[in-house]
């Protein structure tokens, strides 16, 4: 089974229901079934998921609604979230995949 790791803090987020996208950045990612797994210091949580969903982009092309949907204020979090924490160098025209799931 495919397994989506994401970092701790975003497991509330996930159970209530106010993320329910990711956006991935050169991650093979397939619809169907998922475990997403967050990984803290001391504790690795795992969710059941269904992925529902792909659409490719450009990194350029998020919207705040994208932004929202993944959990973060606007499209400026998400974007440098994304540039300097997860993905360090992603260039602004990156082709990235908007990862809708339900758990």
């Amino acid at each position: 089974m495919q397994t989506i790791d994401f970092p701790p803090d975003h497991l509330a987020q996930v159970r209530a229901g106010t993320k329910t996208t990711t956006v991935r950045y050169r991650e093979d990612i397939a619809p169907g079934r998922v475990t997403l797994v967050f990984v803290g210091k001391e504790t690795t949580s795992k969710v059941a998921a269904t992925v529902t969903r792909i659409l490719p982009g450009r990194l350029s092309d998020l919207t705040d609604a994208d932004a929202e949907a993944a959990g973060f204020a606007d499209r400026a979090e998400l974007v440098e979230q994304l540039t300097t924490v997860h993905y360090p160098g992603m260039p602004e025209d990156a082709e990235i995949a908007v990862v809708h799931f339900e758990v």
